[in-house]
């Protein structure tokens, strides 16, 4: 088959579950003899990556900007979902349109939600085409959730009340796109039970996500951490991560005066950023690989409260 992949962030390096997931999707339709086009946003080349040996062809475009008063405006203003607009860019339409005019593909497949704005641009230009929607996340149960963790805190309550309203609107979108495709694809038996709902038929499915163990097995040169090292890996402008680390923060770390935990990952959110100020906290950013501070942690932690999908993060840790 010819299979077009269109994804919101190049699904390289492996720096997020995201990424993970994508890459080895297209490496297993790839070793199964499908003929395999990237399309994705990315800032950066794609030269040297394995996607050039996995892809007959990979189109970047540069990913749109929209700024915060663009998306307030459109939170009191419209009753559009917050996801349904922030990756939407007319360059990106003009080349996916484009790409498959000229393809003749198969299967378009989209991967997260983010990319999702373009399920209904593809089902009105080529009625006929299969879409599949790879969801990662429940994600109008996802916001569910944050809201229900974000309202116990005054000072959360205006991230309280976005999420209030993006599961409303986020339910009614995601509802659209399921029943747009013709395929849906669930990471989680959770994720499954939420999103079959959408459909009349069983055209939802469960793929799981996983990893490639054997690349976490290999011995590395790793980082000196000190005693009781505690680790924690992922996305740091991800919202349930920085949750989960200023939970254990203020919460549980506290009471493990002896340890000292690494919180590593790129694009640390602001909120932060005080973090580094305690003696026992330490804040890398981007690293090339998180291999050599799995290796080297006596314990790895993943308190999340909220979230959706699956946790790649702890089986990189057991691997």
């Amino acid at each position: 088959m010819r299979i077009l992949i269109v994804t919101a962030s190049l699904p390289y390096p492996l720096a997020s579950g995201g990424a993970i997931r994508t890459f080895g999707i297209l490496q297993g339709l790839h070793q199964a003899g499908h003929r395999i086009t990237l399309l994705s946003f990315a800032e950066g080349s794609v030269a040297d990556t394995p996607l050039q040996q996995i892809c007959e062809q990979v189109v970047t475009i540069h990913p749109p900007q929209r700024s915060k008063s663009k998306r307030l405006r459109a939170l009191l203003l419209t009753n559009q979902a917050d996801i349904a607009t922030r990756f939407y860019s007319p360059e990106f339409e003009e080349n996916l349109l484009h790409l498959l005019r000229e393809g003749s593909f198969d299967l378009v497949q989209f991967e997260a939600i983010e990319s999702a704005c373009y399920i209904p641009i593809v089902r009105q230009h080529f009625p006929n085409i299969k879409i599949c929607f790879d969801t990662f996340n429940a994600e109008a149960e996802l916001q569910r959730v944050i809201f229900n963790i974000d309202r116990q805190e005054m000072r959360r309550w205006p991230t309280a009340v976005y999420s209030y309203i993006q599961s409303r609107r986020i339910a009614s979108y995601e509802a659209l796109l399921c029943r747009t495709a013709d395929l849906v694809i669930a990471v989680s038996e959770e994720d499954h039970a939420h999103l079959s709902r959408y459909r009349d038929d069983e055209r939802t499915y469960i793929v799981p996500s996983g990893i490639f163990v054997d690349d976490y097995a290999k011995s590395v040169e790793m980082v000196k951490l000190g005693k009781n090292a505690l680790v924690f890996t992922g996305k740091m402008d991800y919202r349930p991560n920085v949750d989960a680390m200023l939970w254990f923060a203020d919460e549980i770390l506290p009471q493990i005066p002896d340890a000292h935990l690494t919180i590593v990952g790129q694009k640390p959110h602001p909120r932060m950023q005080h973090l580094p100020e305690r003696p026992n906290i330490s804040l890398t950013g981007w690293v090339d690989s998180v291999l050599p501070y799995l290796q080297a942690a006596d314990v790895y932690i993943a308190p999340l409260r909220m979230g959706s999908g699956t946790r790649l993060k702890i089986l990189e840790a057991m691997a």
